[in-house]
């Protein structure tokens, strides 16, 4: 099954996009002071966060990955005995940025292979 280009280019720029959304959104909120009572925590997360957008646009399936595991960490160490909605809410999209940043990196493997295929059928 072909995809037209137009939409394999915006499947490459979507999860790129949505990871510079979510950079956006902490610096902000350091700049804006709405980390202030935590402000050095709010320092180190955004520079993981920085430094792991950017490990993804340079190498999707890595930076997916530690988007994943990022947060999963950030899941497990915000819960207490009960079980809080706002943790689930902020690793939501961590999890989602990471899975696309996998499922493209996986789809253009496998559009790579299928162009390799069909060029070696056309002697």
């Amino acid at each position: 099954m072909k995809i037209s280009p137009k939409i394999i280019k915006y499947g490459v720029w979507v999860p790129r996009g949505l990871s510079l959304i979510l950079v956006m959104i902490w610096v902000l909120q350091l700049v804006l002071g709405k980390l202030q009572t935590h402000q050095q925590a709010g320092i180190i997360i955004t520079i993981i966060i920085f430094l792991t957008t950017a490990i993804a646009w340079k190498n999707s399936p890595i930076g997916g990955g530690l988007l994943i595991i990022l947060a999963s960490l950030y899941l497990v160490l915000s819960m207490n005995n009960n079980f809080p909605i706002g943790p689930i809410l902020g690793s939501i999209p961590l999890f989602i940025i990471g899975a696309l940043f996998i499922i493209e990196y996986l789809y253009l493997e496998k559009e790579e292979l299928d162009s390799k295929k069909q060029g070696e059928d056309d002697f």
